[in-house]
């Protein structure tokens, strides 16, 4: 069955509707595109990390772009925000202890795809869920034994103390 693709863009600022915009937008595509209710859950959620983190702290005048396009039997969500951002600094600054700093994890043990990236405008946060397939397995990794990317970084964040 072939699905028709879906496309919204937001300009989302610093005000507490943001987060409810983005989830209905998220909800809309992905259901367009064939996710169920959990795998639209756990995309809503990344989406919502990913736009939270962007807006931290900033005047309502601040605003981040989303753009979410739903293909056949994915959806990819992109945040673009004007500031500077690098994962792996957060990381080397985060302690076991820190009462922030677990959205990289929480995203990634959500989505199929992640990307971060510079650009002339800013960060880019990308992230890509897919429909499972009828009888569809876990992803297998190249670690002698298949492992879903949720369950990967499930293990990771328990390695590491991650409380």
């Amino acid at each position: 069955m072939t699905r028709q693709a879906s496309h919204v863009d937001l300009r989302l600022d610093n005000r507490p509707t943001a987060t409810r915009e983005l989830r209905a937008a998220v909800e809309r595509v992905a259901e367009a595109c064939g996710l169920d209710p959990g795998e639209r859950f756990d995309l809503k959620l990344a989406a919502t990390e990913a736009v939270t983190n962007a807006l931290k702290g900033t005047p309502e005048s601040h605003t981040v772009e989303v753009t979410v396009a739903g293909h056949e039997d994915a959806v990819e969500v992109e945040v673009v925000d004007q500031g500077v951002f690098s994962p792996v600094r957060a990381a080397l600054h985060r302690g076991p202890d820190a009462e922030s700093g677990r959205g990289i994890p929480i995203i990634l043990a959500l989505v199929d795809e992640l990307e971060f990236a510079q650009t002339g405008r800013g960060t880019r946060v990308r992230m890509s869920k897919r429909a499972a397939a009828a009888g569809e397995g876990p992803s297998s990794f190249g670690y002698g034994d298949s492992v879903s990317p949720r369950d990967l970084a499930r293990r990771s964040l328990r390695d590491r103390s991650y409380r």
